[in-house]
């Protein structure tokens, strides 16, 4: 799989705000973070294996920086981003991770108007990383 596709595919699973939390990785059902829909999406058993996926990479790639000790190169920066933010501001990390990884694949890219709102507004793009 793509890492833009494990990025829609864990996308899909916390884009409805009932399905998503802040301080519960939810690997096993339930709500899930950032790094726990990639776990559950890739079947990884922990938050440090999702977390040092190419998908994790692609979040941390645009999240912007966390305080020290939680840039871990393990998804730190992502969870830090997931529990620090509001769900609108996740959904819109992650769609900028997805542009931009369907952009270096060569992929479609498809931008809707409301979301360039949203990612200039909170302050990440394509230039970052």
């Amino acid at each position: 799989m793509k890492t833009y596709e494990v990025l829609e595919k864990a996308l899909a699973l916390i884009e409805d705000e009932k399905n998503w939390a802040q301080g519960n990785w939810g690997l096993h059902g339930g709500p899930s973070c950032a790094v726990g829909a990639i776990a559950r999406t890739l079947g990884h058993g922990t938050i440090i294996e999702a977390g040092k996926t190419a998908a994790a990479g692609a979040l941390e790639a645009v999240a912007p920086d966390a305080p020290e000790g939680w840039d871990d190169g393990e998804g730190g920066r992502v969870e830090f981003f997931n529990d620090k933010r509001s769900h609108a501001e996740v959904v819109a990390l992650f769609q900028t991770a997805i542009r931009n990884e369907k952009a270096g694949a060569g992929a479609t890219v498809q931008l809707p108007p409301d979301e360039a709102v949203v990612a200039e507004v909170i302050g990440f793009g394509a230039d970052r990383g």
